[in-house]
């Protein structure tokens, strides 16, 4: 007798006389119906239908609700070229089974809809070294099964397939075990695997633990993944599904990259209170990494929320990441200028958070600093500072927690400090500087200290304390380097100021106390030094120089070559803000050029020459999504160009981050390992309420970060601050 029950567009479960329903939104959202034990089921199906007609889906009962009927599969059933269920209804194994077929094959392929197997606790087990062996496989196109109570180990391809097309799709109450795969959804384009439902299962020791591809508006919950080598979950080209509440544990291995949760391709997918502890690889090879949720380049509007992520870890050359985004860049295109914003030699600045970029236009009789806000690919004039009297303003810097810009006045060479408040700069500390108009300005990464490269024809190197009381600032000068030093660069740690001179071939390294300033590294370039710039990582550097630039390895008491690229220059080079890549402006072929920097050479991705006219100081946004320059004094312009390519639309959110660090580094090499916590992009997408602690370095391309223990920081952060603890 058929019968008739209503499910909504994703599963239903028969108990004994209880149905359960399963809501779209949410699959553990149910509704169940306790039916009267008195009441005839035709009684019972019209009150359900008449209740959700219109809502839920109506198809053939699986089986008779009050008296049960199934099929046994037993071993023998399965042989060697395995069973196929070509009739809907409930199936049952009777035992173990283990299946050694001769060539690629499934042990049980359902090819019909309306099928519950269940396995009874028993398992489904390979028993040669076959390959391309599968534990069940769905064909393609079909519906309403429902896989749970039972073991699949051992399979040479996957212990569970779904074809293309399939749709509403229940596995629950079961393992797979030293599988390739252990689930493995074939969707493709025009036939994606949907409604897919997956609880309380466990995959062990399998190279990928659950692979979808292709699929649509699933959801796999309260699931335990352990010790994959490959990665505990990946979804590609899939769209709108929910991975929640799961524990993925110790995925990785020897070789290749290893990865708790991969979204790559898709889109406005959620991953929620999932805990992810140990990611880790031994690869050697550096373009390897572990991460603890990977979203690929072209993988947009996801959420990533609550989730606990710790212990990420390489033993070698592979990179660790907590969450990383990953990102292409392939030319570098033109966005925006702004005429009165460049200014000549020296270079511009953004604001910590990437919000802001500073640049001094020349203004006959009044020169004055200026603050742009770059907002959706424009530059907008939001503060001016008080005009320089007819004198140069000359060297910018930014504060690490953006609320405070330095330069210097050139007709008296005195150092100026002023408040930036979003919409108006007020002069809040000065100290008298050298009569060596050229100057160079970075604070240290703490907000400490502030040091100031003087100099054109005889140059000094200086070094201040920064104190604020919260209404005024005084600078103290703490150490000096004579006759050397107009460019000036701190370590990523504060414990050492890179420092050379436009008017010599030589770069130095200081180790700095917090008082004062040992010389312990110098390097001779082929020519004199235009530009210094110290590697995120701390442990690089690289000098521009007429013909050239150079990267330099520092290794606490020497400076090593790593390489040279001769490219006529007597420009600007500077590191993308995770260090993989370095921009270099060109006077001498006015251009700006992009190099991928591939720990022991460069390698030229991209260039710009369009205007023909001198491109200066190039500098990325700490988001990685653009790259500002200024041109020549005749021109002064600020031009912005694309930089990174991010993916678009996805909130990281209210994550908890920990324990990811790289290879520990020699004794007595200064910088930090290769462990990062975030490493996402801010442009175009929002992460806030993430806290990152014990890692080697919190965060990369992510603006909003309240750094804890930065001297001039905001007493508490913001409701959106991404926290930052470093490491004890």
């Amino acid at each position: 007798m058929n019968k008739k029950i209503f499910y909504h567009t994703l599963a239903i479960a028969i108990v004994g006389w209880q149905v359960v329903l399963y809501s779209t939104s949410d699959p553990r959202t149910t509704r169940d119906i306790t039916i009267d034990i008195d009441t005839t089921l035709t009684t019972c199906c019209a009150t359900m239908e008449a209740n959700f007609v219109g809502t839920f889906t109506e198809i053939t009962a699986l089986n008779d609700l009050g008296q049960e009927s199934f099929i046994l599969i037993k071993q023998v059933d399965v042989g060697v070229t395995g069973y196929t269920i070509t009739t809907s209804g409930v199936y049952k194994l009777s035992e173990n089974i283990v299946f050694s077929p001769v060539g690629a094959a499934s042990a049980i392929t359902i090819s019909v809809d309306n099928v519950i197997l269940d396995l009874q606790c028993f398992s489904i087990a390979q028993g040669n070294a076959t390959a391309n062996v599968t534990g069940i496989t769905l064909a393609a196109g079909i519906k309403n099964i429902i896989l749970e109570n039972g073991s699949i180990v051992g399979m040479s391809g996957a212990g569970l397939v779904v074809g293309a097309g399939c749709s509403n799709i229940v596995y629950s109450k079961s393992s797979v075990q030293a599988c390739t795969y252990g689930m493995l959804c074939n969707g493709t384009t025009l036939a994606p695997v949907t409604l897919v439902h997956v609880t309380e299962l466990d995959f062990l020791a399998n190279g990928t633990g659950l692979s979808w591809n292709n699929v649509v508006n699933s959801y796999a919950a309260d699931c335990f993944y352990f010790e994959n080598s490959s990665a505990g979950i990946e979804l590609v080209s899939s769209f709108t599904n929910t991975i929640q509440g799961s524990i993925i544990n110790n995925t990785g291995g020897l070789i290749g990259s290893a990865v708790g949760v991969s979204l790559v391709g898709g889109g406005y997918n959620k991953v929620a209170r999932c805990t992810i502890d140990g990611v880790s690889t031994s690869d050697t090879f550096s373009g390897n990494s572990a991460v603890g949720i990977l979203i690929g380049a072209t993988e947009n509007d996801d959420t990533l929320i609550n989730n606990q992520i710790s212990n990420v870890t390489t033993t070698s050359n592979a990179q660790p990441f907590g969450i990383e985004m990953l990102y292409t860049i392939t030319s570098l295109d033109f966005i925006t200028s702004v005429s009165g914003g460049g200014f000549g030699d020296f270079e511009v600045a953004w604001s910590p958070n990437g919000r802001f970029v500073a640049g001094v236009p020349l203004i006959p009789g009044a020169s004055v600093m200026q603050v742009f806000e770059y907002v959706e690919g424009r530059l907008k004039l939001v503060a001016t500072s008080p005009s320089g009297g007819g004198s140069d303003i000359i060297g910018i810097g930014w504060s690490p927690d953006g609320q405070f810009l330095a330069t210097v006045y050139a007709n008296d060479s005195t150092l100026r400090v002023f408040k930036f408040s979003g919409s108006e700069l007020k002069l809040f500390a000065t100290a008298p500087g050298l009569n060596n108009p050229q100057t160079t300005l970075q604070w240290s990464h703490d907000g400490k200290y502030l040091a100031a490269g003087f100099g054109s024809s005889v140059s000094n190197a200086q070094l201040f304390k920064f104190s604020n009381n919260g209404t005024s600032g005084i600078l103290t000068l703490i150490d000096q380097i004579n006759g050397f030093g107009n460019l000036v660069v701190w370590s990523p740690d504060d414990k050492y100021l890179a420092v050379a001179d436009n008017n010599n071939v030589q770069a130095r390294v200081y180790s700095f106390n917090g008082n004062v300033l040992s010389l312990v590294a110098t390097y001779n370039a082929p020519f004199m030094i235009e530009s210094i710039n110290w590697a995120p990582n701390g442990q690089n550097i690289v000098i521009s120089y007429f013909q050239g630039i150079a990267i330099l390895q520092f290794t606490g008491s020497v400076l090593n070559l790593v390489s040279i690229t001769s490219t006529p220059s007597r420009g600007w080079a500077n590191w993308s803000p995770d260090g993989k890549y370095i921009v270099e402006s060109s006077v001498v072929i006015p251009s700006v050029l992009l190099y991928k920097f591939l720990g022991n050479g460069l390698q030229l991705v991209a260039s710009n020459g369009v205007n023909s006219n001198e491109r200066l100081t190039p500098q990325w946004s700490p988001n990685g999504g653009v790259i500002a320059a200024s041109t020549d004094a005749q021109l002064a312009t600020i031009i912005i160009y694309t930089g990174f390519q991010f993916p678009t639309g996805n909130t990281i959110l209210n994550n908890q981050i920990s324990n990811i660090f790289g290879p520990a580094l020699p004794a007595g090499q200064p910088g930090v390992s290769s462990g990062r916590g975030i490493s996402a992009s801010s442009a175009n997408n929002l992460i806030i309420q993430n806290t990152v602690f014990d890692a080697d370095l919190s965060y990369v391309f992510v603006n909003n970060v309240y750094e804890q223990f930065i001297a001039n920081a905001s007493p508490v952060p913001s409701l959106l601050s991404n926290i930052s603890f470093p490491p004890l």
